[in-house]
Order: C-alpha cells, then structure tokens, then sequence
C-alpha cells in the first residue's frame, strides 16, 4: 500500500503531498486500531490519493493547452510574438477544464 501510493508520488516533486499521504498510510498499519477505524483510514487515504492524481491531471491538461496555444501561435500566418499570459488566457482552459472534471468524477455510491 505504501509503495503504492507513496512511491508514485515520488515523480511529482510535491513534498507536502508526499508527507501528507504518508501519515495517512502509516494511520492504516497503526497497532492501535481495529477493523473499522483502519477501513475508514483506507478509504480516507484512496480519497485523499484520489484528489491529488485529479490535481495533476487538470494541472497536465491546462499545460498542454497553453503549449498547443503558444504553438498555433508561433505557427500561425503572421507569427506573431507569443505572449505567454496571452496565450494562457486564450488557450481554452477556463471551458475545457470544468467539463473534463465533470467527466472524470466518480458519482457518489448510495
């Protein structure tokens, strides 16, 4: 569980998440706990997992659809100068992010 979720942070050079996640895995093994409080701490740690790889993932796409916008840019007829907040505030992000959440997320189980 721990190489799982910790070990696959270790590419995304957020120590805070890292740390964060950590704390929650070793609340899962504690010795202290029964069945019930370690089911819930499991659950608490997939969910919390569960946001950060949502954070990157929309964190990826708005950075891909800025460089796609700084090529068409740079590629258009009259290559103009690329302004890189220009091309941030164009890129499509503000539209394309929320639907793409709305997409990704799971509906509740009830």
């Amino acid at each position: 569980l721990h190489k799982w979720m910790i070990d696959g942070m270790q590419s995304w050079g957020l120590s805070q998440w890292r740390s964060n996640m950590s704390v929650l895995v070793e609340s899962i093994f504690n010795d202290d706990l029964n069945n019930d409080p370690r089911l819930i701490a499991l659950e608490v740690a997939c969910n919390q997992m569960g946001c950060y790889e949502m954070m990157e993932s929309t964190s990826l796409l708005e950075l891909w659809l800025w460089k796609m916008k700084m090529q068409s840019m740079r590629n258009g007829a009259k290559r103009m100068a690329v302004d890189r907040e220009t091309s941030r505030a164009r890129c499509g992000a503000t539209f394309i992010l929320p639907t793409v959440v709305d997409y990704l997320q799971v509906p509740d189980e009830d």
